[in-house]
């Protein structure tokens, strides 16, 4: 049989007892104040003498504690520098995120609202018996990740050549792990690629034109949602001129167009020299700028009604704070110096009729293949569906002629004819 049970039945009885026993004009809250554990000798005793609770920072901790027989022992919480929290069910700091709560009459929980990192340590639920009887708890606060700005790097330019420097500084408990990215733009479609190895910086050395883009850092804990923070990288070089066409022709009176594609960062000024005079726009002459991306512009220089003085040597020039260039661009004037002439139709046809009458004149112009008679006829032994080559020349086969071993058959009867009549001479 359960013996707390037991024991709760034996208080009625005493309850009962000394019910019949008391005055009528006894105080009411006689019964109530009484100790029965006193009476039968029971000790206050806690359901779990230890318990770890984890809680991310802002929410709500609940420290259990459920104390059963404790009569007329008082119940105190104390934080992890043992001071006092609580008394019975009454708080005792001017902290009012404090307070206790008893949905049961033997639970005392402590409860802290908005934790903070700051409170995570070991408490303790105490009853003042002799000794006195403690519970602990301890309590840790997870702090999801954060990015501190005035900390981290902002925007930055810097001239190519130069050693970059990009931190993120985080925080969180656990300790983040920050991870870097470069994020293209979005124009250019691509995804971000992860770049380096995990820490709060990256170090870019001798730094290019191909590295400018926005860079990434992301903290992650495993607490809540990770966060990040963008930075752009802007790079600023010389500039550098090339052109399409070095050259270009045009007959007088018309129109032509003179383009030159300037890759710089910044783009300062641009623009084109004719003899040593800038090409300003007019009537004649019209100067445009057009934005080809990448840090790229094309510059054009449009000319109506081209007369002789126009042509010559026309310069494309770029500057900026770091540099210069330049690149000469020639017009010259084009003239239709080709030959002209008709072909006829049966010209084609009256080559072809010539070309096949040719080679039939030279193959009836060819003698069959003749056997010398004092030599005899070239005896060749190969095997029946083989070929090999007879070199009439010199080693290098270079007149040599084919012949199969079908050809070699036909051959060699008029060889042996040959030979007997030799014979019989």
């Amino acid at each position: 049989m359960d013996l707390s049970w037991n024991v709760q039945a034996l208080i009625c009885c005493l309850q009962t007892y000394f019910m019949l026993l008391a005055p009528v004009e006894s105080n009411s809250n006689y019964f109530e104040d009484y100790d029965y554990n006193q009476v039968l000798g029971l000790q206050p005793t806690f359901d779990v003498p230890v318990v770890n609770i984890s809680m991310v920072a802002t929410q709500t901790a609940v420290l259990p504690c459920s104390v059963e027989n404790l009569g007329t022992y008082e119940v105190v919480w104390t934080d992890k520098s043992h001071q006092t929290l609580t008394y019975n069910d009454r708080r005792v700091v001017d902290d009012s995120r404090i307070s206790i709560e008893r949905p049961y009459k033997k639970e005392w929980n402590l409860v802290i609202r908005s934790v903070q990192h700051s409170d995570q340590g070991i408490y303790r639920c105490s009853v003042n018996t002799d000794p006195v009887k403690s519970k602990e708890i301890y309590l840790k606060i997870k702090v999801p990740p954060k990015i501190i700005e005035s900390q981290s790097s902002n925007d930055v330019i810097v001239k190519e050549g130069d050693t970059v420097q990009l931190v993120c500084n985080a925080t969180g408990v656990p300790l983040p792990t920050i991870t870097w990215y470069r994020v293209p733009s979005k124009d250019s479609g691509a995804e971000k690629e992860r770049i380096g190895l995990n820490g709060e910086m990256i170090i870019i050395h001798n730094i290019s034109r191909y590295c400018d883009d926005h860079y990434e850092c992301i903290a992650s804990n495993g607490v809540s949602t990770d966060v990040g923070r963008k930075m752009k990288v802007t790079v600023h070089f010389p500039p550098e001129i090339r052109l399409p066409n070095r050259r270009i022709g045009q007959s007088l009176k018309l129109q032509t167009m003179l383009e030159c594609e300037i890759t710089a960062n910044p783009h300062y000024r641009s623009y084109w020299l004719r003899k040593g005079q800038e090409v300003i726009t007019t009537d004649k002459y019209q100067v445009d700028m057009y934005d080809a991306g990448d840090r790229t512009k094309t510059l054009t220089l449009t000319i109506t009604g081209l007369e002789p003085e126009d042509y010559g040597d026309y310069k494309c020039v770029s500057q900026n704070s770091l540099g210069y260039d330049e690149k000469v661009m020639e017009l010259y004037e084009y003239t239709d110096t080709l030959p002209k002439y008709q072909i006829k139709p049966d010209d084609k046809t009256d080559d072809k009729k010539d070309k096949e009458n040719k080679i039939t004149e030279k193959a009836k112009a060819t003698p069959r293949t003749m056997i010398d008679e004092k030599q005899g006829p070239p005896y060749i032994k190969v095997p029946i569906g083989e070929s090999k080559r007879v070199h009439s020349g010199d080693d290098d086969g270079s007149s040599g002629s084919a012949v199969t071993a079908s050809h070699c058959l036909l051959l060699l009867p008029i060889g042996v004819a040959l030979i007997i009549s030799r014979a019989t001479r």
